[in-house]
């Protein structure tokens, strides 16, 4: 760790103690290390809620209080800036309190010096970095286990309604003897088994196609696309939906040209999700808006919402298979949670991106920037 720049806090509140600590950090690092001296329990509190140090030298005593206090207080398990406490003396009970409450570490300033310290520090500092690490994990395992019993609990749902008016409408006609059925009744009853195995089917290649993607079994069919006139296709066929939610899907092309290398299938495919994404989640009355531009980077497409918008932990388990971001059950039974997740695997196939700006009542944007690469020569001509 001598090549890495850490901030120490040293809480002790003999002033002539922490200087000489403080010694020991700059000689140990060769400068690398910076420290900062805090002489109460009070202002340790403060430095250690700050989050600005990556390890803390606590004194065993802080004048009337003990530096216990903030092992105590600042929990192993719960993160935060590690702990090495110590003391005036050597003191085998002090010490194995210290450890067991949750320090990293304990010296005794008695015998301490740059190379104990910097051994030290090293060892904490990589310890915790391991902890924060297996904390990182545990908790995306445990957000990503919610998202697939939340999935699997939508999907249930989702998999048995389509089935039940299909079975149930089948059966229905099968129970009627021959001949006395009316073909009125027939035409409306085929009509809904028919709607019902569509929607099945969809369900159905929507999982099997995040299949194929996570499998690396996907093969993109580049070709040179008419981006503005794939857009308005799509923007016609889910201009129904649309409606039915009072809400107005807009275009507006800033580039010159509309020739993109991509997978026209693929294509429409993220369109399509983003576009159904931003109908679903939006207000009624308001604007869901498809917007290209052309960039340094490449070219960039957006699609931007005026809904209920997101925070920025929301935003992350949006992006997560399965997730599910809405409490409203109705809307969740709309779709997998593995439209984004499939949009942004396509995108990086195509070598590009997809991020996600959202404000919390404000609405979204989901912007799929394509590298330079899959642009048209005219394309970039035009912005030059």
């Amino acid at each position: 760790m001598l090549n890495t720049r850490l901030n120490c806090a040293i809480i002790d509140d003999d002033p002539q103690d922490a200087r000489l600590v403080a010694r020991y950090v700059d000689k140990a690092s060769s400068g690398m290390w910076r420290a900062d001296c805090f002489h109460t329990l009070d202002s340790g509190k403060a430095a250690l809620a700050s989050a600005e140090f990556d390890v803390a030298l606590v004194d065993l005593h802080l004048g009337p209080d003990s530096g216990i206090h903030l092992v105590k207080e600042f929990d192993r398990k719960a993160g935060g800036t590690p702990i090495i406490m110590m003391s005036g003396g050597a003191d085998v009970d002090i010490e194995d309190t210290a450890l067991t409450l949750g320090a990293y570490d304990f010296l005794s300033k008695d015998s301490l010096d740059a190379r104990t310290l910097r051994r030290a520090v090293n060892h904490v500092y990589s310890a915790h970095a391991i902890e924060e690490a297996l904390r990182r994990s545990a908790a995306l395992a445990h957000t990503s286990n919610e998202a697939k019993s939340s999935f699997l609990a939508c999907m249930s749902h989702d998999l048995r309604t389509p089935l039940n008016a299909i079975i149930g409408f089948s059966d229905a006609m099968l129970m009627v003897p021959e001949g006395m059925v009316k073909e009125e009744v027939v035409r409306e009853y085929s009509g809904y088994i028919n709607q019902s195995g569509k929607h099945l089917l969809e369900i159905i290649n929507t999982i099997l196609d995040l299949s194929k993607i996570e499998q690396q079994e996907f093969e993109l069919q580049r070709e040179w696309v008419d981006l503005s006139e794939l857009i308005e296709l799509q923007i016609a066929v889910l201009r129904p939906i649309a409606e039915d939610k009072h809400v107005t899907l807009t275009s507006m092309f800033r580039h010159d040209g509309e020739l993109l290398l991509a997978d026209a299938r693929a294509l429409r495919q993220m369109l399509t999700n983003l576009l159904s994404n931003a109908i679903k989640f939006n207000r009624p009355g308001k604007n869901v808006q498809v917007s290209t531009s052309l960039t340094e980077s490449g070219l960039e497409v957006r699609v931007s919402d005026e809904g209920a918008g997101m925070t920025g932990p929301e935003v992350k388990l949006a992006l997560m298979p399965f997730g599910q971001v809405t409490n409203d059950p109705t809307l969740a039974r709309q779709g997998t949670g593995l439209g984004l997740t499939i949009v942004q695997s396509l995108m990086e196939q195509h070598g590009g991106e997809l991020t996600l700006e959202s404000r919390k009542g404000v609405g979204t944007s989901a912007r799929m920037l394509f590298p330079s690469s899959c642009v048209s020569d005219r394309i970039v001509q035009a912005s030059a």
